[in-house]
């Protein structure tokens, strides 16, 4: 597991990317600014789902672990909620913009 400090700059970084709601998908990694699917370390992406903004920001800053921090997530979002994943979490109709940031919230005030 990669220390604490590094999946902590990890998860700052995925909380940063996700700035607004306008920002989050569901359904999808990442889409352009079209709402089309794209690949997260292409230049066109610029909405994520919340593994999305993870994966997006080990890709850009290069530091901790993307599985530990979406282990560390999933965690989270299983003591509080009845989903049994991320995808199910982040894509549910259910699921707000807030919930996805307390989730990463409550996960970096655990490190």
């Amino acid at each position: 597991m990669a220390n604490n400090a590094a999946n902590r700059l990890l998860l700052e970084e995925a909380d940063r990317l996700l700035s607004s709601e306008s920002i989050w998908t569901k359904g999808t990694f990442a889409r352009d600014s079209a709402g089309n699917p794209t690949q997260l370390e292409g230049s066109t992406a610029c909405r994520f789902c919340i593994a999305g903004a993870v994966y997006r920001a080990q890709h850009s800053i290069k530091t901790g672990n993307s599985s530990d921090v979406l282990q560390m997530l999933w965690v989270t979002v299983t003591k509080s909620t009845a989903y049994l994943n991320l995808a199910a979490f982040n894509d549910n109709d259910n699921t707000t913009f807030p919930m996805v940031k307390k989730a990463i919230a409550d996960t970096i005030a655990r490190l």
